[in-house]
């Protein structure tokens, strides 16, 4: 008995025992669950590509764990900057190499999301990184020029070369070519941040930056100043039928223009039944390689901005105001042919920046500062720029180039005044263009021109032409007329009347004209110098 109850205390034992065991390894087998890997096949894990991570054997474990460990809603994606795309997900990592990118799943808390994305330096510099990425404007500097050098930045991308460094290395998509990134980046930019400006040749050449955002002249419009304006229903007849509002060729003869050219030449309309049938050669062979030293090296005019302008005209109406300060206010002033400023200062001003003057007027100038332009439209022309070269002392003097007088010829139809190329070519210079002394009708009673009160018009069919020109330009509110009652004053006498009252007009004592010839012709106030010196020789 003994025995045998010794035997069933053994067996119990030995069972309690197994029991025990099967428990412990089913615990254990519990515990490790977790750990051990898993056959994900034909399931979708949805994971974010992070480029430049490192994982280690431990850091990874845990990374699977909670993988699987954790509820879909425990992390929510951190929102990303707006100049870069939204995170993709991709599927399964086995189709992609391994040694493109590591793959992070989207299920991990924040700051374990934050611990995964730490770049180890020395890891990173052993990796084989894509090509090219998208990033961010301000994510990238040039490591070759500074930012500070760059004028208007352009779309960049990242590289592993040593054009750029990287600033910052946000969560991105997988490789992608050099014109996907510029695409890419175009994209993904912020639509209503506009770029700014920091010099002047960021407009474009049609305006100028002022604090950090470009002005344009008259002409034309846009952020940059790139785009001609549309012309008013007024400026799409005539005299303006066929004119353009953009221009980009040079405005003043130049040697840089000039060495592109094998010769000089200008195409006239209207002059067809001359000789020439209006092609004109003005210079070519050895009259060309003479005339280019005596010319600017570049454009005087179209290498200037000017935020207003004052074009000054002969009209006897400006003694009837007085403007001169505020003509001398303006950045830049146009005056014409013999129009002369001392002794008129209060009315005119002082300041002239440039004077524009016809053959008939040459001979006038009133300081060695002035800048002279001459119509460049027969050989004359050409005659004067040699003439004023062999001075001992040379004025300023200038010509226009054929660009800018094909530019004007073919966009009027009629021959245009030198006032009226003024005004034209300040509204493409200046942001502001006002007008003094233009186109005054008799009905306001002044003098034609404020100088002399014998002047008359040269040409009645002209000036009428370029009036329409300067009002259809003042009411489509381009240009901006001065004097009150221009306008009105060419209506008729009953409404130059009520306008003169209304704007409290000042009626000034004009000079006699009882000296002058009745049959007086307009004619220039000074002689051509060469023609002059002509005439001096063939004196006996």
């Amino acid at each position: 008995k003994v025995m045998v109850r010794g035997t069933n205390n053994a067996k119990g034992h030995f069972v309690l025992l197994l029991i025990a065991v099967c428990l412990v390894v089913f615990f254990l087998s519990q515990s490790f669950h977790g750990l051990l890997p898993h056959n994900n096949k034909g399931k979708d894990h949805h994971v974010t590509i992070v480029h430049g991570s490192t994982l280690d054997s431990r850091e990874a474990d845990a990374t699977h764990f909670r993988a699987h460990h954790s509820s879909e809603d425990a992390y929510q994606a951190r929102p990303q900057p707006r100049t870069w795309p939204e995170s993709r997900t991709m599927h399964p990592v086995e189709q992609r190499p391994p040694h493109e990118f590591r793959a992070v799943p989207d299920h991990l808390s924040q700051p374990d999301r934050h611990r995964v994305q730490q770049v180890d330096e020395e890891e990173e510099e052993k990796e084989v990184r894509p090509a090219f990425r998208p990033i961010g404007r301000s994510q990238v500097r040039s490591a070759s020029k500074p930012a500070s050098e760059s004028k208007r930045a352009p779309h960049k991308w990242s590289s592993d070369s040593d054009e750029h460094e990287v600033v910052s290395k946000p969560v991105v998509e997988a490789s992608v070519t050099k014109p996907q990134a510029q695409a890419l980046v175009r994209k993904y930019e912020p639509a209503d941040v506009e770029e700014g400006c920091s010099t002047d040749d960021d407009c474009s050449g049609h305006g100028g930056c002022r604090d950090g955002k470009c002005v344009c002249v008259v002409f034309y419009t846009g952020d940059h100043c790139e785009k001609p304006i549309d012309l008013p229903l007024g400026l799409q007849r005539a005299p303006f039928k066929n004119f353009k509002s953009s221009f980009d060729g040079s405005m003043i003869l130049n040697q840089k223009k000039v060495r592109t050219r094998k010769a000089i030449t200008v195409h006239l309309p209207g002059k067809e039944k001359d000789p020439d049938h209006g092609f004109r050669t003005l210079a070519d062979g050895k009259v060309l390689a003479d005339l280019l030293p005596l010319l600017p090296e570049e454009d005087i005019m179209t290498s200037n901005f000017y935020e207003t302008c004052a074009i000054v005209g002969s009209s006897g109406i400006l003694l009837n105001y007085d403007d001169g300060p505020e003509i001398d206010a303006h950045d830049m002033v146009f005056r014409f042919n013999s129009a002369p400023t001392k002794g008129y200062e209060k009315h005119v001003g002082r300041k002239t920046t440039f004077r524009i003057t016809n053959t008939q007027n040459w001979g006038f100038h009133e300081s060695e500062k002035e800048n002279l332009v001459i119509h460049f439209r027969a050989a004359s022309s050409v005659k004067g720029l040699f003439w004023n070269g062999n001075q001992k002392n040379p004025w300023r003097l200038y010509a226009f180039d054929p660009d800018v007088v094909e530019y004007i010829a073919f966009g009027l139809d009629f021959m245009a005044t030198s006032g009226l190329y003024g005004i034209l070519l300040a509204m493409h210079r200046c942001a502001r263009v006002d007008l003094y002394g233009f186109q005054v009708s008799t009905e306001h009673g002044t003098l034609y021109h404020y100088y002399d009160v014998c002047d008359i018009p040269a040409n009645v069919e002209r000036d009428s032409s370029e009036y329409l020109a300067v009002k259809a330009l003042a009411e489509a509110g381009l240009v901006h007329l001065a004097e009150p009652c221009i306008i009105e004053c060419h209506n008729g006498h009953a409404e130059c009347a009520q306008c003169k009252r209304a704007s409290h007009f000042k009626d000034v004592a004009l000079p006699s004209d009882s000296k002058c010839d009745p049959n007086r012709k307009s004619v220039g106030h000074q002689e051509v110098p060469w023609r002059a010196e002509r005439r001096r020789h063939r004196k006996p």
